[in-house]
């Protein structure tokens, strides 16, 4: 099999066992899985992806699609004998055109680089996530990936032009399209969007940019409790909606453990709750301030365009693998049951555990989108024991307020049960249906999102 993929690629596009770089593509970001690839292959253009793929399918090889390998369910894993296909060496932003508002990439540049091209025309590709600086755009697009500036700009999906993915029998899908309206029809970019690699790899994708805003205004409000988080949310989006792009939350847990090993520079009474926001401006701030400090008169607020102020918030996912075990939960509600769906699961936990356990919860309340993370009070404790059962208390209690149990890092492994069980069967039996047509032979991903044999 090697030898005749030497045929048409060089030696630093092939990766074995024997590699020094192959742990990079198998060593799985949270360690619940083992990697093991027959081999890595890392094409440089979509030509050379289409007769790897072509080869895998004449001779019945699975293939794991994988981009900058910072996957959190599973998605990218291999079992032995498969091939991931990496996307790495697809490397190039082939276009900015800052007059149209769009940016041409390969799906191997790296999330922070596209941001960087895009500003160099000022314009903004807004998607940001805490592994920016690793992940790639090819991964964002399979899984869909949202990030902290959802409240305006969408996720990945809401920002997608076009793509060209190479599908599970070697042909090309090419539609790199630059329109925002072109009415031909269903739209197939968005049955690879969000499908993890399941119905074909990704290789390039045309994408919105928008104005670069003057410059940032973030603003930290202390809560006392987390029913004013709703309210502030409430009062600010409706006022202004259009310039409000993130709204984040997160408790006195998790900034207690960003302050116990990092310094934030900034000074501020501690209260129960926190939430962040950053507003794009692009005209004179002061009546932002002045409204903020109208609906904050009893609650201490810090308003600022030093973008430091958000390590409090981006150290939160890594500073909780230094205390010790935790326990992710990436979980939506709708927002009218956010709050009560968090009253409810602490509760719930407290008494369950008490005093053993300490939720972490952040994350992005304006879309819904929160981080309910479990750690323990004492950083030895073993809270894989645990594991099974809190995962079933969120589970419920998110479904039981039509939330859903994955929000933005996929189904991939991790929630394959709970997908098959909570979701309509004719949702479920319809998206086997697509898999089967796409890729018969099961060949692309297989064993991930679904149970297709």
């Amino acid at each position: 099999m090697i030898e005749k993929f030497k045929e048409f690629l060089q030696p630093n596009q092939i990766i074995d066992q024997h590699s020094v770089d192959y742990n990079s593509f198998t060593i799985e970001r949270r360690g619940n899985f083992t990697s093991i690839p027959k081999i890595i292959l890392l094409p440089k253009t979509t030509e050379e992806a289409a007769k790897i793929i072509t080869y895998a399918q004449d001779n019945n090889i699975s293939i794991v699609p994988q981009s900058g390998n910072t996957g959190l369910v599973g998605g990218g894993v291999a079992r032995d004998n498969q091939i991931i296909l990496s996307s790495k060496l697809m490397n190039s932003v082939l276009e900015v055109d800052a007059q149209n508002f769009s940016i041409t990439t390969e799906s191997g540049v790296v999330l922070k680089d596209l941001q960087k091209a895009a500003a160099q025309k000022e314009r903004l590709f807004p998607l940001s996530l805490p592994s920016e600086n690793e992940c790639l755009i090819g991964g964002n697009l399979a899984t869909n990936a949202g990030g902290i500036n959802v409240v305006k700009y969408g996720n990945t999906r809401d920002l997608t032009l076009g793509l060209e993915v190479v599908l599970p029998n070697g042909t090309i899908y090419s539609d790199l399209n630059k329109l925002r309206k072109r009415n031909i029809g269903s739209d197939l970019k968005h049955l690879f969007i969000g499908s993890e690699g399941t119905l074909g790899f990704i290789t390039k994708a045309v994408l919105k940019l928008f104005p670069q805003p003057k410059r940032t205004l973030n603003v930290l409000i202390t809560l006392e409790n987390i029913e004013e988080a709703e309210d502030y949310f409430q009062k600010i989006y409706n006022e202004y909606s259009s310039s409000l792009t993130s709204f984040e939350l997160f408790n006195h847990n998790a900034l207690s453990l960003v302050k116990k090993y990092h310094e934030i520079k900034f000074s501020f009474k501690s209260t129960p709750w926190y939430v962040l926001m950053a507003f794009d401006m692009f005209e004179d701030k002061s009546h932002i301030t002045d409204f903020i400090t109208k609906i904050n008169p009893d609650n201490e607020s810090i308003i600022t365009e030093d973008d430091s102020i958000w390590d409090m918030r981006r150290l939160i996912p890594t500073t909780q693998g230094k205390w010790g075990q935790s326990l992710k939960h990436d979980v939506a509600t709708p927002l009218s049951n956010t709050v009560d769906f968090i009253k409810k699961s602490l509760s719930e936990l407290e008494k369950k555990y008490p005093q053993i356990l300490m939720p972490i919860i952040f994350g992005h309340m304006g879309d819904g989108n929160l981080h309910f993370n479990i750690s323990a009070n004492n950083p030895n404790y073993d809270l894989k024991l645990l594991k099974h059962e809190i995962k079933e208390i969120m589970v419920r209690n998110v479904m039981d307020y039509n939330g859903s149990f994955s929000s933005e890092h996929g189904v991939g492994l991790i929630h394959k049960e709970e997908f098959k069980k909570f979701y309509f069967n004719n949702q479920y039996n319809n998206l086997e249906l697509i898999k089967q047509t796409f890729d018969a032979k099961n060949i692309f991903n297989p064993q991930k999102i679904l149970d297709t044999k």
